[in-house]
């Protein structure tokens, strides 16, 4: 049988079941945790799959050999970030490049501090079962200060646990307050005086 592409749209963990729904036909196709191939791999709502298909009872067909596509560098999964995360960190080095002629401070900010965030993140990941974990405070701050783009980046693409609504939706604030302030200081950079 050939193999098939799809993204894993609702995944289970307590029931060990999930959906997929495949690229050439949008249709769905039902797996279980027994359909994955490689046993590190943990599903994940949005993740880019290879599989194949197996007929189960009643004859209807069911995913196996599920494996990630895409980029994989050791756990960090690339085909979980989505175009509207890349995007949104494209836009704001976009607006640093413009605001590059006044000052480069922003730029290195958001360099700096978003290689801080994966750094962190990547060790508190590794740590998972262990006490001392990145507190949603200190992640908001670093965030603030220049560092969501990595940290928004590395939390998708390692499945890091998220904090809780308050910290999401906080997180949700910074990025728009770092937008609107880039945009109008390229806005001001760019308009003649």
């Amino acid at each position: 049988m050939p193999t098939f592409t799809g993204r894993i749209i609702q995944w289970n963990e307590e029931d060990g079941c999930g959906v997929i729904q495949t690229s050439h036909e949008s249709s769905e196709i039902p797996f279980t945790i027994n359909g994955i191939q490689d046993s590190t791999f943990k599903p994940f709502t949005g993740e880019k799959v290879t599989f194949d298909l197996k007929a189960v009872a009643g004859g209807r067909l069911q995913a196996y050999g599920i494996h990630a596509s895409g980029v994989n560098v050791g756990s960090f999964r690339y085909s979980r970030v989505t175009g509207a995360t890349w995007f949104t960190c494209f836009i704001s080095l976009l607006l640093c490049v413009l605001v590059t002629p006044a000052t480069m401070l922003p730029l290195l900010l958001y360099i700096g501090m978003s290689i801080a965030c994966v750094v962190t993140l990547h060790r508190d990941k590794l740590r998972h079962r262990y006490k001392n974990r990145v507190s949603g405070i200190e992640l908001l701050i670093a965030e603030l200060l220049g560092g969501w783009p990595g940290s928004r980046i590395i939390q998708t693409a390692l499945n890091h646990p998220s904090q809780d609504e308050v910290y999401v939706r906080c997180s949700g604030w910074v990025v728009s307050l770092h937008i609107a302030a880039l945009s109008i200081l390229a806005l001001y950079v760019m308009l003649p005086n």
